[in-house]
């Protein structure tokens, strides 16, 4: 029996079993950051959504602005622009917006969110697949 063979062989079966061990490793942690990121993106979204519906998502305020629903509404899109897993999520949201304020007194807050989230839902539908 040949003990330099013997040697060589377990030693490269160690460095095989370590690089193996390693991807599998590195596979399991991007993963795990990838769902880290969507949950936290999620998180995201849903509270933009509630400041673009004028709800302080906190609620410790009884009144959002204008602005903020408006710089809501267009983060939203942003997100579903940059963000495909949450694309969907996005217009859903700027087709609710849409229909439930089309009505609204044409001054009023709702009416002028629901223009801006009208235009973030066709450049949305752009890039639906």
């Amino acid at each position: 029996m040949d003990w330099g063979a013997l040697v060589g062989t377990v030693l490269a079966s160690t460095v095989i079993a370590s690089a193996v061990s390693g991807l599998i490793t590195w596979r399991v942690q991007t993963n795990s950051l990838t769902q880290q990121r969507l949950m936290e993106t999620t998180r995201l979204l849903t509270t933009l959504a509630a400041l673009g519906n004028a709800r302080d998502p906190e609620g410790k305020r009884e009144h959002v602005g204008l602005s903020e629903q408006l710089a809501a509404v267009s983060s939203v899109a942003a997100i579903g622009r940059s963000y495909p897993p949450l694309r969907s999520a996005a217009i859903s949201y700027m087709e609710g917006h849409t229909q439930i304020y089309k009505h609204s007194d044409p001054s009023s807050t709702q009416s002028i969110v629901a223009k801006v989230a009208g235009k973030e839902l066709a450049a949305l539908e752009k890039l639906r697949s």
